[in-house]
C-alpha cells in the first residue's frame, strides 16, 4: 500500500482530514475494482477539491457519466473506465457544462489505487499516491438492469 498522509474521519456527511491512514485500510485488486464498481452508484467528497461533491454512475460496460458541484464550480463528463494492475483506470471522452471551464478531455488513461475503510466506504487516489476523494457505493438498479440511463435522470439532494 502507498504511503498516505491523510486519514479521513467521517463526521455527519462532511470529511475531516487527520495525518495518518487506518492500518486496517486494505488495496482492492484489479478484480475487487472491477466487482466493486461495476453498475454502481458512487457519491462522493471530492477531497483534493475542498467543498466539492460528485456523483458518478459506473456502468459494467467500462463507461462512465459523472457530475460535480460546489459553491464555485460545476460540471459533467462521461468517460471510460477499467482496472488493471490492482487500480482504478479512468479516461474522460468528454466534458460538457463545465464552470469554471474545465480542462479538455484528455486521451490517456489516468490510473489509481482505490482502498477500502474500515468504514466500509472507499478512498481513491490520484496517480501520484495523494487522496482524491471519499466513496459511498450503492447498486444502480438502472445500470444493472441493463436500462439507458437518462440526460435527465433526477440526481442525489444537493445538485444544482
Amino acid at each position: 500500500m502507498p504511503s498516505l498522509a491523510l486519514l479521513i474521519v467521517f463526521i455527519s456527511s462532511s470529511a475531516e482530514l487527520v495525518a495518518t491512514p487506518p492500518a486496517d485500510a486494505e488495496t482492492l485488486t484489479t478484480q475487487e475494482i472491477i466487482a466493486t464498481f461495476s453498475d454502481t452508484l458512487d457519491q462522493a467528497d471530492v477531497i483534493d477539491a475542498p467543498g466539492t461533491r460528485a456523483e458518478t454512475h459506473w456502468d459494467s460496460s467500462g463507461t462512465f457519466h459523472t457530475r460535480w458541484w460546489s459553491k464555485a464550480h460545476k460540471g459533467e463528463a462521461k468517460g471510460q473506465w477499467t482496472a488493471r494492475n490492482n487500480e482504478r483506470c479512468t479516461r474522460m471522452t468528454s466534458i460538457a457544462a463545465a464552470k469554471p471551464p474545465a480542462k479538455p478531455a484528455a486521451a490517456e488513461w489516468r490510473c489509481a489505487q482505490v482502498l477500502l475503510l474500515p468504514s466500509g466506504q472507499y478512498l481513491s487516489l490520484n496517480p501520484d499516491g495523494s487522496v482524491h476523494g471519499v466513496h459511498t457505493l450503492s447498486k444502480d438498479r438502472a445500470l444493472s438492469e441493463n436500462r439507458a440511463l437518462s440526460e435527465n435522470r433526477a440526481l442525489s439532494e444537493g445538485y444544482p
